[in-house]
């Protein structure tokens, strides 16, 4: 398991429902027609129209459509959907068989409450993640569990537990060596730093970019994330290109990957531009102002461009700023320095 997808929420949901990568689609033949809508809506990238269409997909079913559910909380995380999350893990809740199968259930639940936790600033959220999160670790006493219940019991101030549950985890994994098997190192931080588990996390997220790479939080292993959201009718966003084009090429090689991040409506114009202007990085469409990454970044106005460093950190940047180069430079020794001395840090 990679570091950052230990680290960050939607890489957790993708273990989560690996473990249910083979769940029936809805049999239903209305339910199927909507399912099969909501996947088009994904291949076009309209996150919100495929939401709903898996909403509706499980309804049909009777919400016992588990391949719907898991879309429903995958998605409805990405689209601050709470409701509709915690609804379809409650669902699956209801269907686990067997104390696997009923901790990974419950333990999905907790992290849904732990998302909604960070964003919503709810104590409420943290206290009922932590609940779960003592219902799963009671049927299948799981590392990632355990860790996570640290991380919700740090966010609620209770420093003393949230420390037993990362000495606990970094004792149950004692065969793991930072560096190859780096889950444990979070843990090991945070036991020696809790305000580290109380930082701004970057969200989790999983895009498919222009040309056709499906990237997740999961795939940025100990990387340098620069994130610009932008759009073509932005002057200064204009302004900012040649400035990526720079970053993009002295990249090579380096652990740092940019992705730009369009709030255009019109796909082709999109398109365009980027071909014209030789913006050659990884590139994806958010389909307008309101849509789903815009959403989980909080992006209200661009350009907004942020950075998330290897310890899944968020920060926000400013791509004129004169001493960028060199807090990028820093961010990218210190992914390389975590790759290998992770225990030193």
């Amino acid at each position: 398991m990679s570091y950052l997808r230990f680290a960050l929420a939607l890489a957790l949901f993708s273990a989560l429902l690996g473990a249910q990568q083979h769940a029936p689609d809805p049999s239903n033949p209305k339910a199927q027609i909507s399912y099969e809508q909501g996947m088009k809506y994904l291949e076009q990238q309209n996150t919100v129209a495929a939401f709903d269409e898996f909403g509706k997909a499980d309804k049909l079913e009777g919400g016992r459509c588990p391949a719907c559910q898991d879309q429903i909380i995958k998605y409805g995380v990405q689209l601050r959907e709470w409701k509709a999350a915690e609804a379809a893990a409650q669902e699956q809740i209801a269907a686990a068989k067997g104390s696997k199968d009923m901790a990974l259930a419950h333990h999905q639940l907790a992290t849904i409450l732990s998302e909604e936790g960070v964003a919503r600033q709810s104590r409420d959220a943290f206290e009922r993640a932590h609940k779960e999160l003592t219902k799963a670790i009671a049927l299948d006493n799981a590392p990632t569990a355990v860790f996570d219940d640290g991380r919700v019991l740090a966010h609620l101030n209770r420093d003393t537990e949230a420390k037993a549950q990362f000495q606990r985890c970094v004792q149950m994994v004692p065969k793991m060596v930072p560096g190859i098997d780096p889950d444990i190192t979070l843990a090991f931080m945070y036991l020696n730093n809790l305000e580290l588990a109380r930082a701004r996390k970057a969200p989790g997220f999983e895009v498919t970019t222009l040309d056709g790479w499906r990237m997740s939080t999961g795939d940025l292993t100990f990387k340098v994330v620069l994130i610009n959201f932008w759009s073509t009718g932005c002057s200064s966003c204009m302004a900012a290109i040649p400035r990526l084009q720079q970053i993009w090429q002295d990249s090579l090689g380096q652990p740092l990957v940019i992705l730009s991040i369009s709030l255009d409506s019109d796909r082709n114009k999109w398109k365009q531009f980027v071909a014209q202007h030789g913006m050659t990085w990884p590139n994806y469409c958010d389909g307008g102002g309101n849509g789903p990454m815009a959403q989980l970044f909080e992006v209200e106005t661009i350009p907004r461009t942020f950075t998330i460093d290897a310890d899944g950190w968020l920060q926000e940047q400013q791509i004129g700023d004169p001493e960028l180069d060199r807090k990028l430079k820093k961010k990218v020794a210190r992914a390389r320095d975590l790759r290998e001395h992770p225990w030193t840090m």
